[in-house]
């Protein structure tokens, strides 16, 4: 029992070995999401973004001893093993895709990051759900029967964003407030104006 308890270094061995066999799995999830969301977006967000991953075995490794409190049995309980990322252009384009999602997949959780800014921060507004396919709405999205038998319930997480939640999210979102270093006052407030910048840009491309 103690050896599931803590992180050996045999066990995390093993548990590697294991996402290295369970990956291809995910492999074809991520392939599977990818291609349902450039068709739901091709007529009517044809300058949207479709990225998605399964997670490298690097990264899972990382992530296992970082988390481990969290997640003892990992390949079960991490719900971005399998990813997906939707930049478009505006806001209500955000909210466009997030109504597809909602119709087409089962929601496991929803979460806004608009919501969880305090008056302090800016820009991180992005859309975020874990999901898992819905049986009956495969055929519709062009999933098939193999696939849909190889992807089973596993979860996956799906963003959806702008153009700029996206720039902030990758550059001043990660070194603000991810950086091991403690930040001056003035980084702080310099990158929180360039956020307010951003979404200011945000809604004045609206508003264009």
């Amino acid at each position: 029992d103690g050896m599931w308890k803590q992180l050996t270094p045999p066990r995390h061995k093993q548990l590697v070995l294991d996402y290295k066999k369970e990956r291809p799995n995910f492999v074809v999830y991520a392939e599977a999401l990818e291609r349902t969301l450039k068709k739901a977006c091709k007529y009517s967000l044809p300058e949207a973004l479709v990225q998605s991953r399964a997670k490298e075995v690097p990264s899972f490794a990382e992530k296992i001893v970082r988390k481990w409190d969290k997640y003892n049995d990992p390949i079960h309980q991490m719900t971005d093993l399998c990813g997906a990322r939707i930049i478009v252009q505006t806001i209500e384009q955000v909210k466009a895709v997030g109504e597809f999602i909602e119709a087409n997949f089962f929601i496991c959780e929803k979460e806004n990051k608009e919501v969880l800014l305090g008056k302090d921060k800016f820009g991180y507004r992005d859309l975020h759900y874990i999901i898992q396919l819905k049986k009956d709405r495969a055929g519709f999205l062009g999933i098939e029967e193999a696939k849909l038998q190889t992807i089973g319930d596993r979860k996956a997480e799906i963003q959806v964003r702008t153009w700029v939640q996206h720039a902030w999210a990758d550059t001043l979102h990660d070194r603000m407030y991810k950086n091991k270093l403690k930040l001056s006052t003035e980084v702080v407030r310099t990158g929180n104006l360039l956020a307010a910048l951003m979404e200011e840009g945000d809604r004045d491309f609206i508003g264009s």
